[in-house]
């Protein structure tokens, strides 16, 4: 599990950084990585559309905080981020607990 967590950081981490320039191009980036890793062809895929837009809508959940000097970022509702990964796992077969 300890693997899978480092990766999924090293994941985050990335996307934290790609946030942190607050580029126009974020949600499109995000949108074409998506539709890479979900769908299998312009007709059917792992997940419906309506959860890959659920997955790139959790970018806005993601923002950025402030109390003095330090900035960081955070999700706001880390609940509905766990509903939505979740559901995602669900639908492209992994069983396993998502590590809270």
């Amino acid at each position: 599990m300890s693997e899978y967590k480092d990766r999924l950081r090293s994941v985050l981490d990335d996307v934290e950084r790609i946030i942190e320039y607050e580029h126009d191009m974020v949600k499109p980036f995000l949108g074409d990585l998506f539709n890479l890793l979900f769908w299998k062809d312009y007709r059917a895929g792992y997940v419906d559309i309506d959860t890959r837009y659920e997955l790139i809508g959790l970018i806005d959940c993601y923002t950025k905080r402030k109390s003095g000097d330090d900035e960081w970022y955070v999700f706001d509702d880390l609940d509905h981020v766990y509903s939505v990964i979740n559901k995602v796992r669900s639908m492209i077969g992994i069983k396993e607990d998502l590590p809270k």
